[in-house]
């Protein structure tokens, strides 16, 4: 027979062997190893050395991007000093291209200070011999080359317009430099005594024409040089030193006053305009009083 305590002793040990069971169950490992609860067993479970392989992946992944960053930063600084250096280095050559056109433009001037010292310049007059009654007028272009280079070629065409028609000549002729070409038309008609006093009055005589040459003419379509003189009238012997021709964009007219009994007449050559002033007798001086003495010579 058993004793009470006997059967506490049976009830302990069974309650023991059921506890230790039912822990074998929900951790064999341990039963296994022999760990219990003790942090040097968890440590070597699973589920804790894979949370430490991810920890450990997330760490290495940041420390590659870090170092990714600072190479990323260290290219864009490299880039902005490239940047300025490329800057400054265009600045640089603006600056270069800068001086170049300066020199260019300074080159360009020289050039064409050179070119109409010495390229061929012509300078062109006229004047007629015997421009007198009952003979054929001559007249004569004088070409000059003021330039250091020959005018080679130079294609020469001269037009007289007088006496309602045109009489014309053409030529080519080569100018040395610093040298002179003369060219000369005889005209067909003999002058008359009326016809001399025309053109000292108001008939006109025009002499013009072109002179084709380079570097006058540089390229195909450009203008010739032209010329165009007009006769210069003149009444009497002609002073030495007044041309007979001047350029036709001259003007010649001539005012002049003369009183009439306390008025004043205004007369001008060419397109005759005449105003006639009232003037005070005070204004009139003894001298320009118009009497009977003096009435034949007025």
């Amino acid at each position: 027979m058993i004793s009470g305590a006997q059967a506490s002793r049976e009830n302990q040990e069974a309650i023991a062997k059921a506890a230790n069971a039912q822990q074998a169950d929900s951790y064999p490992n341990s039963q296994e190893t022999g760990c219990g609860d003790s942090y040097a067993c968890k440590l070597t479970e699973p589920i804790t050395i894979l949370t430490a392989l991810l920890v450990a992946g997330v760490f290495v992944t940041n420390v590659i991007y870090y170092k990714q960053l600072v190479k990323m930063r260290e290219a864009v600084t490299l880039t902005g000093k490239q940047a300025d250096a490329a800057q400054g280095q265009l600045v640089a050559v603006q600056g270069q291209l800068s001086e170049m056109e300066a020199q260019s433009h300074t080159s360009q001037q020289l050039l064409n200070l050179q070119a109409a010292i010495s390229d061929p310049r012509l300078r062109v007059s006229v004047h007629a011999e015997d421009f007198a009654p009952d003979k054929k007028p001559i007249f004569i272009v004088t070409i000059n080359n003021d330039g250091l280079i020959a005018a080679t070629n130079v294609a020469f065409k001269m037009v007289v317009k007088w006496l309602g028609r045109e009489e014309r000549l053409k030529d080519v002729f080569d100018v040395p430099a610093k040298d002179t070409e003369i060219q000369h038309l005889v005209s067909n008609g003999v002058l008359t005594d009326l016809q001399f006093k025309s053109f000292n009055e108001s008939a006109p005589l025009i002499v013009e024409g072109t002179l084709s040459y380079f570097p006058y003419q540089r390229k195909d379509g450009d203008p010739p040089q032209p010329f165009c003189y007009k006769y210069h009238p003149w009444k009497g012997d002609r002073p030495e030193g007044i041309p007979q021709f001047i350029r036709c964009e001259r003007a010649t007219t001539v005012d002049l006053a003369v009183q009439i009994e306390g008025a004043r007449l205004t007369l001008t050559p060419g397109d005759v305009t005449v105003r006639i002033e009232p003037v005070a007798p005070d204004d009139i001086s003894p001298d320009e009083e118009i009497g009977p003495d003096n009435e034949d010579e007025s």
